[in-house]
Order: C-alpha cells, then sequence, then structure tokens
C-alpha cells in the first residue's frame, strides 16, 4: 500500500514550507482585518454575521473539497476523507442559524435541530458502519496519511476547541467581548481548514497525475 507522500519521487504539489507560510499570512491578515473593522465600531460577532459567516465558508469549503478528493483516492482513505467531510458539514451547520435566515417549510426542518440530527446521525452511522467493515486499511491509510495536511486540520480544530473553551471561561468580560473573541478565534480554524483542504487536492490531483497505475493516495 502506498503512502500518501513518502512514496513519491517528485516534490510535493506544495512544500511544508511554503503551505506553513501561506496559513501564517493567511492568519495575520484575518486577525488584523477583525481586528480593524471591531475598532472601527463594526458589530461582526452576530448570528449570522460576518465572522460567522467566513467560518462557514471555510467550512464548507473544507467539506466539498475534501469531499471531491475522496474520490480520487484509495477506498480507505476515501472513507477516512468522507468522514472528514461529513465532520465539516456538521460544523458547518452549527454556525448556520435557519430561523434567522428566512427559510421555511421543507428547508428550515432540515437545518433546524430536528432534521439535522436525524439525518446527521444517518450519515455517521452510515460510515462507522463502513470504517468497521474496512477497520484494517482504514487505519493504515490513517497511519499514513500526510503530515502537513493532518497538522492543518488539527491546528483549525485546536482554534475551534479554544474557541469553545472561551465561551464557558471568560464569563468576566462584557458579552459582545466575549463573542467577539470566541468568533475571532475560531474564525482562524475555518481558515486553516480551508487552506488544508486546498492543499489536500493539490496532492491528490499531482498523485492522481502520475497514472492510472499508480494508487493516489494510502
Amino acid at each position: 500500500m502506498t503512502s500518501f507522500r513518502s512514496a513519491l519521487s517528485t516534490p510535493p504539489a506544495v512544500s511544508t514550507p511554503v503551505a506553513i507560510w501561506v496559513a501564517v499570512l493567511l492568519l495575520v491578515c484575518n486577525a488584523v482585518t477583525w481586528l480593524a473593522l471591531d475598532r472601527a465600531g463594526m458589530v461582526l460577532y452576530l448570528e449570522n454575521g460576518a465572522m460567522e459567516n467566513l467560518q462557514l465558508g471555510g467550512l464548507i469549503l473544507g467539506a466539498v473539497l475534501a469531499f471531491a478528493a475522496s474520490f480520487r483516492c484509495s477506498r480507505a482513505t476515501r472513507i477516512g476523507l468522507l468522514g472528514i467531510s461529513l465532520l465539516l458539514v456538521n460544523m458547518a451547520m452549527r454556525e448556520f442559524e435557519p430561523e434567522e435566515s428566512g427559510l421555511t417549510g421543507f428547508a428550515l426542518w432540515i437545518l433546524d435541530s430536528t432534521g439535522r440530527n436525524l439525518i446527521t446521525s444517518l450519515l455517521w452511522a452510515i460510515w462507522v458502519v463502513f470504517v468497521v467493515l474496512n477497520l484494517r486499511d482504514v487505519w493504515l491509510a490513517a497511519l499514513s496519511f500526510d503530515r502537513l495536511i493532518f497538522g492543518l486540520l488539527f491546528a483549525g480544530g485546536l482554534f475551534y476547541a479554544i474557541g469553545s473553551l472561551v465561551d464557558h471561561t471568560l464569563q468576566f468580560l462584557p458579552p459582545e467581548r466575549q463573542m467577539f473573541c470566541q468568533e475571532f478565534i475560531e474564525t482562524h480554524g475555518a481558515i486553516l481548514i480551508g487552506w488544508a483542504s486546498v492543499v489536500l487536492c493539490l496532492e491528490v490531483r499531482k498523485q492522481a497525475r502520475r497514472g492510472p497505475d499508480k494508487e493516489p493516495v494510502a
């Protein structure tokens, strides 16, 4: 079984230094932009507001690109990437408030808590079945997964964990400052997740071009 990158004789699609520098640049630009807009007196942290919309965009981008990349991968890696895509969809749906968007009827039911939980629970159950049926291969694919992409995804998830922690620990701040801090931190996570998905797609595309006899990923 070919590992995600170790078996490549050609350079990766995006080198580690370049990927890290781009990530740092994106985070710095993100931080400076939000802080400048906040200092200008703009309200950015409301439900379905600018900060949450950026997060929604980053998470949806990650979910779509991970889903698309999975179809150029081996079966085991495809299962793993579909799990990542489903997780990002779950996170994106929690960032969107359907009641405040004007949606009604079936669309509101799907995106509201009842329909959302029912559909995502069913999808997770199906995913778990595929993992169990291919447990050994999925485990080996996870062990050989690209460390750079994993690191970017992990860092993005860490920002979300910190944001959730801030939501429960900074009770001494005024509510609007607490909300701003939480959303500010989480936007960094969404950016890293979106960038990780771009790197993933570039890597999978590059490996797929090596030829039909080459397995693109583990």
